[in-house]
């Protein structure tokens, strides 16, 4: 499912770049409704296991990465594979970073496309254990706080892609 959503959101962005590069900032979006309770907390196994699959990926797909990922990208996602599950943390503007530059390597074409969004899906479970330990006992207001941090990192490395987007041969 993963790379369904992925691949459509990265469709989407190659047939609407005349747009999403015109956009500055964000609004927010006005909620209908209740917001839903926050239930009890997220057991260390999903992290746990979620946190095994990165470590994987890392060893079985660097190579890939290497494609199209930064050195400087590879050589921070080295150094959180050696963490415990526990202690993982994701920096918003290198999960940004990842997304974006799979994004401008898909655009690319960089390698065959299915392949490069099947690559995603473990730093995907690096980020998200990283998430589901940050927020773990966290209320809905902690929460939103941590999406709206996690959005302006986004919005804050947009004008890096939107350059590299333009002109690719600088990209490296």
């Amino acid at each position: 499912m993963l790379v369904q959503v992925v691949g459509a959101l990265f469709t989407d962005l190659e047939q609407r770049a005349d747009v999403w590069q015109r956009v500055r900032g964000s609004v927010a979006v006005p909620l209908i409704g209740d917001p839903p309770a926050i239930t009890a907390s997220t057991p260390h196994l999903l992290g746990d296991a979620m946190a095994d699959t990165f470590r994987l990926g890392n060893r079985e797909l660097r190579g890939v990465w290497a494609q199209v990922l930064p050195v400087r990208t590879l050589v921070e996602l080295r150094k959180l594979t050696e963490l415990p599950p526990e202690q993982l943390r994701f920096d918003d503007r290198l999960w940004a970073n990842i997304v974006y530059d799979f994004a401008l390597a898909y655009h690319l074409h960089v390698m065959p496309r299915d392949h490069l969004l099947r690559s995603v899906a473990p730093l995907y479970a690096g980020w998200l254990a990283s998430f589901v330990q940050q927020m773990n006992g966290a209320t809905l207001a902690q929460v939103e706080d941590r999406v709206e941090q996690l959005c302006l990192a986004f919005e804050s490395e947009k004008r890096t892609l939107i350059s590299r987007w333009r002109w690719p041969g600088r990209a490296r």
